[in-house]
């Protein structure tokens, strides 16, 4: 999703939500941006985002930016990296509540 687009999304979420409703947000890890610029199966668009080789687009957001993004409309109830070993990868798991 483009940056843009996924704080649209987060907004409409919050708009639409109950009052103290609960939401899941699940994000990718976040690797160093001097890394992604060296691997060729990112091409980097502009900052922080990139296009991968199969053609997804790749938002590379650190944690601390995305509790400045969620802040007005979520609180962080729980934060866990949920780790597959078969991909070596770590995703980032947000539970998030209406604020």
């Amino acid at each position: 999703m483009k940056p843009n687009d996924a704080k649209f999304v987060l907004k409409e979420i919050y708009r639409i939500l109950k009052s103290k409703g609960k939401i899941i947000l699940k994000l990718n890890p976040y690797f160093n941006p001097n890394e992604l610029e060296k691997d060729n199966n990112f091409k980097k668009i502009k900052k922080d985002f990139y296009k991968e080789r199969s053609g997804l687009y790749f938002w590379n957001i650190s944690n601390k930016q995305i509790k400045k993004i969620i802040a007005p409309y979520y609180k962080i109830c729980k934060y866990k990296e949920i780790e597959f070993k078969d991909y070596n990868m770590i995703n980032r798991v947000y539970y998030l509540k209406k604020t």
